[in-house]
């Protein structure tokens, strides 16, 4: 079990540093699980997430491995985790693999305990081959972005259908409102002058030229096409180290996703063409298949 001094996040750049948010620790563990009796007595805590927006351990419990999950209430409310959870449940009933979302004794699947909310997921299945690598960083293998890529199709094929509004605006949640505008700067700058915080970021960069040039280069009928496509929720943090990984039949590796990771950016945007969709989730090659998205966070 790590230590509160010896803990360590990932930085911002190349380095490992403090965190913002402190370990959860054996005592504050036991106390959150008590509301989740299902998930049986603690035993240990066994691994501490490096991920920085929020805190994670690796729970051993009588009936099993569970990856509790603690947020500051600013970040992630429990009524924020709720939406993201009933999405959850509907890639479940279409199919996905998922982890499973623990409730407690009154049936909510989240807590909140002080400026806190926690969340508790049964451990997933699967190689957490990246599970020390900074979110940022690539693929190790073609083989590895290929199968992300099939796992990413699948889950927006399994995502379909549902149809809970978008989500309100607050932090690590994004949406897909700039590109499918009919003056994608306009809509941008509207998107800045709402978020007072981004504003003052922005106030002294040319990031105004910079978006009206690469806006320049796109198609003249991308915006137009974006528009006339379904919202759909989605994944956005699909980086190496929220995809757990196993090797099945003739060696093929095969995903299997926790949906979120330290950002949880799961919001709605266009989806593409039904038929491209599909096409994609459909196209590994020879003897590659893969496993259907699995959500587990970090």
């Amino acid at each position: 079990m790590a230590s509160q001094l010896k803990h360590l996040v990932h930085g911002m750049g190349t380095a490992m540093e403090a965190p913002t948010w402190p370990a959860i620790a054996a005592d504050e563990a036991e106390a959150v699980l008590a509301h989740f009796p299902a998930a049986g007595r603690m035993t240990g805590l066994h691994w501490h997430s490096p991920r920085p927006f929020s805190a994670a351990t690796l729970v051993h419990t009588t009936n099993g491995a569970f990856l509790l999950k603690r947020h500051h209430h600013r970040v992630r409310t429990v009524e924020g985790l709720a939406e993201e959870h009933a999405f959850i449940v509907h890639l479940a009933g279409a199919g996905v693999s998922v982890p499973e979302v623990m409730a407690t004794a009154q049936g909510a699947r989240g807590v909140a305990i002080g400026p806190w909310s926690y969340e508790l997921h049964r451990q997933a299945p699967g190689e957490d081959l990246y599970r020390d690598r900074l979110s940022w960083t690539p693929f190790l293998s073609l083989d590895h972005a290929h199968a992300a890529g099939v796992a990413l199709a699948e889950l927006h094929v399994a995502a379909r259908g549902f149809d809970a509004p978008a989500r309100r605006r607050q932090p690590l949640v994004s949406s897909f409102t700039i590109l499918p505008a009919a003056d994608p700067l306009i809509a941008t700058r509207a998107y800045v002058a709402s978020r007072p915080a981004l504003a003052a970021f922005l106030a002294d960069r040319p990031w105004q030229a910079q978006l009206a040039r690469l806006f320049e280069q796109a198609d003249s009928d991308l915006s137009s096409l974006l528009a006339k496509q379904p919202l759909l929720w989605t994944h956005n943090d699909w980086h190496p180290s929220n995809l757990l990984w196993t090797r099945e039949g003739r060696g093929a590796d095969r995903v299997r996703l926790r949906v979120g990771g330290s950002h949880q950016c799961r919001s709605r945007h266009r989806d593409g063409d039904r038929a491209d969709g599909g096409a994609l989730a459909g196209s590994g090659e020879g003897g590659r298949t893969m496993r259907s998205p699995i959500p587990r966070r970090r």
